[in-house]
């Protein structure tokens, strides 16, 4: 189980997230959405290491972190694409693997670029690459080594259709071996479809939690945000 427990990230001005408290259990996946500005994105950088919380902890299996999860266990997909654009997809796995302190070898790498719909451009470097195949190469960078934790902003942008394919079925084996995913996406019924629940973020804090098993993440989020019309949550 991931636990994270009020932890807090506010910017000059009061933007920012928290303090929140979250818990997602082995082999779920929990939607966080919300409208600009929410503290979606704060959340998810500072989980990840790329920026920091200003309080709280970070526990993992019963374990105490601190305030990140360790690289190693954290695969981290953002909104927009980190990719160096002089390396080549092969390139940017092995860079993302050195990162998080992976061992990796070709064999291993070649058949993890196969299964995410990489192969064809594995030696191609990522300034070539349309903005679905830097999605999903993005995405497999998230997933290499099967981290404890998987955190997915916005994943579908720019996919097609069989990289939408591709991406649910790998999520599904990934939680069928019992990982955790926080996952975004302003897609709400996708989120009907793969989270057991969601959570709502206002003004950095939770403004509800929903179990979309027993009911819609655009219902509950136009009954929280007062939006007509529209089932935007990015």
């Amino acid at each position: 189980m991931l636990e994270v427990i009020d932890v807090q990230r506010r910017y000059r001005g009061g933007r920012g997230t928290g303090p929140l408290t979250l818990e997602v259990a082995a082999g779920e996946v929990l939607g966080v959405v919300g409208p600009n500005g929410a503290g979606k994105t704060t959340l998810f950088n500072a989980l990840c290491g790329v920026s920091d919380f200003q309080s709280g902890t970070v526990r993992l299996d019963g374990r105490e972190l601190g305030r990140r999860l360790p690289a190693e266990a954290c695969g981290f997909l953002p909104e927009q694409s980190r990719l160096f654009p002089q390396l080549t997809a092969r390139q940017a796995c092995r860079f993302e693997a050195a990162m998080r302190h992976l061992e990796v070898d070709e064999d291993a790498l070649g058949e993890h670029l196969t299964r995410f719909g990489c192969a064809d451009f594995r030696d191609t470097e990522v300034r070539h690459l349309s903005q679905g195949m830097i999605r999903r190469l993005g995405i497999a960078c998230a997933f290499l080594g099967a981290p404890r934790v998987v955190v997915l902003d916005e994943p579908l942008n720019g996919l097609d259709v069989e990289g939408v394919l591709l991406f649910r079925r790998a999520l599904a084996d990934y939680l069928a071996g019992g990982g955790i995913a926080l996952m975004s996406s302003h897609i709400l019924s996708v989120l009907d479809e793969v989270c057991q629940r969601v959570v709502l973020l206002k003004d950095g804090l939770v403004a509800a939690t929903v179990d979309v098993r027993e009911g819609s993440a655009e219902r509950a989020y136009l009954d929280a945000f007062g939006v007509v019309g529209g089932s935007s949550g990015s």
